[in-house]
């Protein structure tokens, strides 16, 4: 289990390297830092993993210093956490609220495989929760 100050650590060296990794972009900034602080908030310390936190921050990195395939990643997963945002905030009417409430499911799962297949730490367990740690 890390301790309180390993866990400030993490955090900033997370916030440090999502903020390169997008440029310091208005939207996209804000939308880091609220993912972050949720991400810290509500994760058990025992849940943290020292091996997927090394790995997120190696593609943060990567998504950093290049326009790649890892930036596009980075850029889409605030993207759509921006715009599930958005929709959240707004009242709907029930008929497109129950299908709303599927839409993102072929979304999740796409990324919860990624975090599988390369040992990340981008995507929550559930679904109202859009991150672990990034």
């Amino acid at each position: 289990m890390p301790s309180p100050h390993e866990l400030a650590q993490t955090y900033r060296a997370f916030y440090r390297t999502a903020l390169r990794a997008v440029l310091y972009s208005k939207p996209a900034r804000y939308q880091v830092r609220d993912w972050l602080r949720e991400a810290f908030r509500h994760r058990e310390p025992t849940a943290f993993d020292a091996q997927k936190t090394s790995r997120t921050l190696q593609f943060l990195d990567h998504a950093a210093s290049s326009r790649g395939l890892e930036h596009q990643v980075v850029k889409n997963l605030l993207y759509v956490r921006g715009v599930r945002y958005r929709r959240s905030a707004r009242t709907l009417r029930t008929q497109v609220y129950e299908h709303a409430q599927h839409a993102y499911d072929d979304y999740d799962e796409t990324i919860r495989r990624l975090d599988e297949s390369m040992g990340l730490c981008l995507m929550g367990e559930s679904r109202s929760q859009v991150a672990k740690f990034l």
